[in-house]
């Protein structure tokens, strides 16, 4: 299977912002059901840096922006709905490969179909035995961290307006095996509460103690 595929079309991409496309399908093990592969160019909290703003006419900024997500998808029920898409569906099964789509801001029951990210500190079993990938990095090897708290990204794909949760990192780190993480989710304060959230991390730094799900 070609393992760049995904990254092949996010780098030819030239999304506008909160704009959706479905780039692709691949099949899986299961004869009849399918991954849709997602992007969307998901607008962030406003950085303080001025690099964006400075070479926003270059898409290469643009596109690095793009999230791409998987969605599994029962053939039978993409033909009912997203019938747009069933040749390639069949096609991906057929060559047991991915294969290219295009649709721009699908829909569902008239509601756009729109990717949502959740940050959070707690990390699911899986995200914690695999640690070393899913934990937040900058893209220049550097672990994103908010108090000494690991920072990991849930993403799913939703109908209508999406309700982000972003974290704001404090800092970074090289080693991924010094930071800490939470049994208890405090994601939802980030936007709602910053100040109680600021002191709920420093405590939970001082603690210095790393927690097991």
């Amino acid at each position: 299977m070609n393992t760049s595929f995904v990254k092949e079309r996010l780098d030819n991409l030239n999304l506008k912002p909160s704009e959706t496309r479905i780039i692709g399908v691949r099949p899986t093990k299961n004869a009849m059901e399918l991954l849709l592969v997602f992007a969307e160019r998901v607008e962030r909290p406003s950085s303080r840096k001025a690099l964006a703003d400075f070479n926003a006419s270059d898409e290469r900024f643009g596109n690095s922006n793009a999230q791409p997500v998987w969605m599994k998808a029962m053939l039978a029920d993409v033909a009912v709905l997203l019938p747009e898409a069933v040749d390639a569906c069949k096609q991906a099964i057929e060559e047991q490969d991915y294969v290219s789509l295009d649709i721009l801001n699908p829909t569902l029951n008239g509601k756009r179909l729109r990717i949502e990210i959740k940050e959070t500190h707690k990390p699911s079993k899986r995200q914690v035995e695999n640690i070393e990938i899913s934990a937040k990095q900058d893209g220049l090897g550097n672990y994103l961290h908010r108090y000494n708290l690991a920072i990991f990204v849930s993403t799913d794909v939703v109908k209508g307006e999406p309700q982000h949760q972003f974290i704001q990192h404090t800092g970074t780190t090289k080693d991924v095996y010094e930071l800490n993480y939470s049994t208890e989710d405090y994601g939802a304060e980030v936007s709602n509460n910053q100040q109680m959230e600021d002191a709920v991390f420093e405590r939970k730094n001082k603690s210095n103690q790393r927690e097991l799900v």
